[in-house]
């Protein structure tokens, strides 16, 4: 019955402003919803969502829809995300040997590739004793691995998921791929601002600023010269009443 209003775009929308604004249980959720009554009408919800409702939906509407979702939108934003910071390949081949006690001789064939990582300006170099695979991808491996570990870290410190708001094993992976999606969002937003923010700085900026209307890019690229408009507007006497008002 939930599934003919609590549709997935309005399961979507509550649960990434759930997780950015880092909420820990349903009933947070809830009450900041009816907060916020007068600003959700634009985004399709126009009833009171109550802890049962999205309860359900946690655990009855599959995971797999907001999988999808992300692959989606990292199918669309790979390009932006992308950080093409190899320029050039060295490669060095290294042989280590050991004598046993019986002196047998044992050797082990390696090579070092060192590329250059432009993105942070130094020189990285990796040991492998992997002889056929072509270096470059050796390296996309191996960076590979770090932004897995790194995504992690992000995750861990900028969204709730040291609490879930359900049991299920559905609700637990609707959570993470909302997750997934938030920073997604959050690391797209990043790339297209001129002016630099840390990861954290601009997720806790977004959480302040998630139910105003603001011009993000405006605000994000000169927050000081927007707050002065804003407050400027907001301090200023108000127009003197015409003769026909």
């Amino acid at each position: 019955r939930y599934t003919k209003r609590f549709n997935c775009w309005i399961h979507l929308v509550v649960m990434l402003y759930a997780v950015i604004m880092r909420f820990d249980s349903l009933r947070e959720i809830t009450a900041s919803l009816l907060a916020e009554t007068r600003k959700l009408a634009h985004l399709g919800i126009s009833f009171k969502i109550g802890r049962s409702t999205l309860a359900d939906a946690n655990k009855r509407r599959s995971e797999a829809i907001f999988e999808s979702i992300y692959r989606d939108l990292y199918a669309t934003y790979r390009h932006v995300l992308s950080s093409d910071g190899l320029m050039e390949v060295r490669i060095q081949n290294v042989e280590f040997t050991k004598q046993k006690k019986d002196g047998e001789t044992i050797r082990h064939k390696s090579r070092i590739i060192t590329y250059v990582d432009a993105k942070k300006r130094k020189l990285v170099s990796l040991l492998t004793n992997d002889m056929e695979s072509d270096p470059e991808e050796i390296v996309a491996i191996y960076r590979q691995r770090w932004e897995i570990e790194l995504l992690f870290k992000q995750m861990k410190q900028n969204f709730p998921l040291k609490y879930f708001y359900g049991e299920s094993a559905n609700a637990i992976k609707v959570q993470i791929w909302v997750t997934l999606i938030a920073n997604l969002l959050l690391m797209v937003m990043q790339k297209g601002l001129t002016r630099k923010w840390s990861f954290s700085g601009l997720a806790t900026m977004v959480r302040i600023t998630l139910m105003y209307y603001v011009d993000f890019y405006s605000l994000f690229n000169n927050p000081e010269r927007e707050w002065e408009v804003i407050l400027s507007e907001a301090t200023g006497a108000p127009p003197e009443p015409s003769l026909f008002d």
